[in-house]
């Protein structure tokens, strides 16, 4: 009878150790295959292209219209640089141009005087050389002495003598005046520049929402004084996320672009997303940083690298809103 019980505890023991070996066996198949059909990582974070807002000129900050969170419109003012600098120096270019084109009306006005005093100065030759020919005919015939032909034909000679310096005086005037209109044009052209330049920058006092999205990371507040292109806050538009997996180096051979992904967000833990890669990073992560390694000075200890891998989400719920650098866990089908 011991021995029957002893045989049976035996076969009892042999079979749970042959079912736990079976248990073990299929399930290192099956995390093999896994390990050979996925590559995984919990290196990755929610992402989305977003938009710095900065500033095209400098100034002081008179009015701030948003704070951190605000949702914001494409052509919603953000806020105002003070304008004043700028609107004193477009009623200059203003002021310039009007003042120039006065003084370019001034010297046409001279140009017409001269233009009359030739006429005047036509007019009196007309009439001494009229008056010489009739004196001229009236002494052929002798009709009258000879004195009077010669005050006629004297009369004649001082009005051609006016004529011909009134337009050399003309000619000369002319050119002066010509080339004081030409300086006065070039002062209209240079202040018209000056003036759309500076109108442009005025402009730039009104900063704009360039796009829709959620006010972040603003650092700008009234009375700061600002710098052309210093960042004041970013514009999110928080509906074009993805992810951005960091896999390593050894892994990512294995990944192609349009391999499907399974996605899991920690703050959704009972969400599974899928997901499909977009691109792979031509370079490591540590490539793009401020301070890139320099692996030929000094000494050298192996790392492995991680390359960014962009993943699309295809099937996010509208009910679930993303944050950006959310953690995740992204598991890609490579087989």
């Amino acid at each position: 009878m011991s021995e029957q019980k002893t045989t049976k505890k035996q076969k009892i023991i042999f079979i749970s150790i042959f079912f736990i070996t079976l248990i073990i066996f299929i399930t290192g198949y099956y995390v093999y295959q896994q390990t050979k059909s996925y590559v995984k990582t919990d290196n990755a974070y929610v992402k989305e292209d977003f938009t710095i807002v900065s500033s095209k000129i400098g100034g002081s900050v008179v009015a701030v219209y948003v704070k951190d969170n605000d949702y914001v419109k494409k052509g919603d003012l953000l806020l105002e640089i003070d304008p004043k600098d700028y609107e004193v120096k477009v009623e200059q270019a203003k002021i310039a141009v009007v003042e120039a084109r006065n003084r370019i009306e001034e010297l046409k006005t001279k140009t017409k005087e001269v233009d009359a005093l030739i006429e005047i100065r036509k007019a009196e030759y007309s009439k001494a050389e009229t008056d010489y020919n009739r004196a001229k005919r009236l002494y052929d015939k002798n009709l009258i002495p000879k004195d009077q032909l010669e005050r006629a034909e004297t009369q004649l000679r001082i009005a051609k003598g006016n004529l011909d310096n009134a337009e050399k005086q003309k000619e000369t005037i002319l050119a002066g005046i010509g080339k004081k209109i030409e300086g006065e044009e070039a002062v209209i052209k240079r202040n018209e520049k000056i003036l759309k330049e500076v109108s442009i920058y005025l402009g730039y006092s009104k900063i704009y929402a360039p796009q829709d999205g959620y006010v972040a990371r603003k650092n700008v507040e009234v009375g700061n004084f600002i710098t052309p292109g210093q960042p004041l806050m970013a514009l999110v538009p928080m509906k074009n996320f993805y992810i951005e997996a960091n896999f390593k180096e050894t892994e990512v051979g294995k990944i192609r672009p349009g391999n499907k992904a399974e996605i899991k967000i920690d703050i959704y833990p009972d969400l599974k997303l899928e997901g499909e890669v977009e691109s792979i990073s031509p370079g490591t992560g540590v490539v793009f940083s401020l301070l890139p390694p320099e692996n030929a000075t000094g000494n050298w200890i192996k790392v492995v690298q991680r390359i960014p891998v962009r993943i699309k989400i295809n099937n996010l719920p509208t009910d679930h809103q993303l944050r950006l650098g959310l953690s995740c866990e992204v598991k890609v089908k490579v087989k």
